[in-house]
């Protein structure tokens, strides 16, 4: 009984910080502050967490256990609706349905945190590779867009439609539509968007998100940079980079895109920010598909 009731007060503490509204202040928050911080630019995301704020203080009213368990529910429907959208997009091997897998469950045996953007921004990248195999350009706009307000860096998927697409006026569109809805949804805050430096790390905080090699042997341990490495770095995009380097007929938009995202995981976010490693699940399939389609032409 005792064990018991350690978990249900640990439920409960979950639900109660999923619906405190403390808990969204910063994206709430619509004065318009320019520190250098990461957080500064957590303003935009703002109509996303509206909506989760609001659905989780509805349902802890119903119940003080509902909260914990709808955000499980909630991205485990969003993972496999992700699993869903590559697997259909992509005819490839059912052998590399344990990729994705294993994938998933190495992320998140480990701890992470903020995952709920990451997990979402995974989703929107499937679902407009799917709109771009199949030149669904409107099911493709309406995808960029909601990925941008989730998270701005979500603009990048955009430049997926070039990897089955080119057709440069239908991105031009998706690009100026897209940013100018962003402007009008956060016009209050207009004054930081047209300053760089609302988007634009202060040199304290491109030290903090880059991994720094000079610490290493000093505050991080040998064996810890070298694990940080690999899980972060070597494995996710070496792998991508070796199924690149061994495809004959080369997507190198696949490629661009991916070293866009290596990019901002080395200069935009902590090291061992393992969560956003998510949004490249999506990309490895792709780099998959286009090296089996190549095999299965050379058969």
């Amino acid at each position: 009984q005792e064990v018991s009731k350690r978990n249900k007060d640990f439920k409960i503490n979950v639900s109660k910080k999923l619906a405190s509204k403390e808990n969204y202040q910063t994206y709430l928050d619509r004065d318009c502050k320019i520190t250098g911080s990461a957080e500064d630019r957590k303003k935009v995301r703002w109509l996303f967490q509206t909506l989760t704020y609001k659905t989780y203080s509805s349902l802890i009213n119903i119940n003080e256990l509902f909260p914990y368990y709808f955000q499980i529910l909630f991205f485990s429907l969003i993972i496999y609706l992700t699993y869903f959208t590559i697997f259909k997009t992509f005819p490839i091997d059912n052998k590399y349905k344990y990729l994705f897998l294993f994938f998933i469950t190495f992320i998140f045996q480990n701890p992470i945190g903020e995952f709920h953007f990451s997990v979402l921004e995974m989703l929107f990248i499937a679902l407009a590779l799917l709109a771009s195999k199949n030149k669904n350009f409107l099911f493709f706009f309406v995808i960029i867009l909601l990925s941008t307000l989730n998270r701005e860096s979500g603009i990048i998927i955009s430049l997926t439609w070039f990897i089955f697409n080119s057709e440069i006026k239908k991105f031009i569109y998706t690009i100026g539509a897209t940013a100018l809805f962003f402007i009008l949804i956060n016009f209050d805050i207009l004054s930081c968007l047209i300053n760089p430096k609302f988007f634009v790390l202060a040199e304290s905080e491109v030290d903090y998100a880059q991994f720094s090699f000079k610490e290493i042997g000093k505050s991080i341990g040998y064996l810890s940079s070298i694990k940080v490495l690999f899980i972060n770095f070597i494995i996710p995009f070496g792998f991508c980079f070796y199924i690149y380097l061994t495809t004959d007929n080369k997507n190198n938009f696949i490629l661009y895109i991916l070293l866009i995202y290596l990019f901002v995981f080395l200069f935009a976010l902590p090291a061992q920010h393992l969560s956003s490693r998510l949004i490249l699940l999506p990309i490895i399939f792709t780099f998959i598909y286009f090296k089996s389609k190549n095999v299965k032409k050379s058969i």
